[in-house]
């Protein structure tokens, strides 16, 4: 089976998903991941048991009400 995780941020991958996506990956899946990379604000984040990653240009826009 194969798994897409769809994030705006790196960060919130690696700070979320991971558990996720090594319980997917030990019961043999292919786990993709697609984000903005914002490892420069955020380093340090281990997401090696990523297969594949995409990187979208997200972008958050503010809404003032």
């Amino acid at each position: 089976m194969k798994v897409l995780f769809v994030a705006t941020v790196r960060s919130h991958i690696g700070q979320f998903h991971m558990p996720f996506i090594k319980e997917l990956k030990a019961h043999g899946c292919t786990v993709d991941a697609a984000f903005k990379d914002n490892s420069a604000d955020k380093p340090g984040l281990d997401l090696s048991a990523i297969d594949n990653v995409y990187e979208v240009p997200f972008f958050k826009k503010s809404v003032q009400l």
